[in-house]
């Protein structure tokens, strides 16, 4: 397979490092996530550097078809830079998950991670600086205080969440309720001179359960959703 050798092709805008098992990982950010592909490599030892990964027929295989899907060459999706500010090895967001697979699954989870963050920061989204948060907290033990808030949450979250099954239950038994009444009216085994008339009625009063079962079950799948808040 041959690969791009190319000086300018590489981005160079903004760099980003990350630290795996303490190995610095560089992500550079120009339109598109480029990785380089030696960092990566470097915590896996020899046997694993990507000119290994090139060679094998599946990551050709890959390469074409990646090409293909996302209408890139295969100069956007790898670059081999020999010198000058940024040399290296350096892969395209998706080669490099792939990539990161061939290495290690763990550290393939670990580089979706790091790729969904820097999105998330070039978007502006809202929830960027929650996922940092997250992941810092993730990273460094939290202070009692930190323990002590998220602690309280939880157990106001648990507290609703089991009132609400408390509620879902009951909802439960009416319906069961309604729709044992329901058949029993239309087979005839209990009040045989009223059946037709109460056998609407009955009807009714079990989709009126099934939809409040419904309703209190969204209600409490928005309120996991929200994170507890009401």
């Amino acid at each position: 397979m041959t690969v791009a050798k190319n000086e300018t092709n590489a981005v160079s805008v903004q760099s980003v490092n990350y630290v795996y098992q303490g190995n610095p990982i560089n992500f550079r950010i120009n339109g598109k996530v480029m990785i380089c592909a030696n960092n990566m490599a470097k915590p896996f030892g020899y046997s694993k550097e990507p000119k290994h990964w090139l060679k094998n027929q599946t990551t050709n295989e890959f390469l074409s078809e990646l090409c293909k899907v996302r209408f890139l060459t295969l100069a956007d999706l790898v670059v081999v830079r020999k010198g000058g500010v940024n040399p290296g090895t350096w892969f395209h967001e998706d080669v490099a998950l792939e990539f990161a697979r061939w290495l290690s699954p763990a550290f393939a989870i670990w580089c979706n991670d790091r790729i969904k963050e820097i999105l998330l920061q070039r978007m502006g989204a809202g929830a960027a600086p929650q996922v940092l948060e997250a992941q810092r907290s993730i990273d460094c033990p939290p202070d009692s205080k930190e323990v002590a808030k998220w602690k309280s949450c939880f157990n106001d979250a648990m507290d609703v969440v089991k009132s609400m099954n408390e509620s879902n239950n009951k909802m439960l038994q009416t319906m069961a309720y309604h729709q044992s009444t329901l058949t029993n009216f239309v087979h005839n085994y209990v009040y045989p001179d009223n059946r037709m008339t109460r056998v609407p009625e009955q009807a009714f009063n079990l989709i009126m359960s099934l939809g409040e079962i419904i309703k209190q079950q969204q209600q409490t799948f928005d309120f996991i959703m929200k994170g507890g808040k009401e």
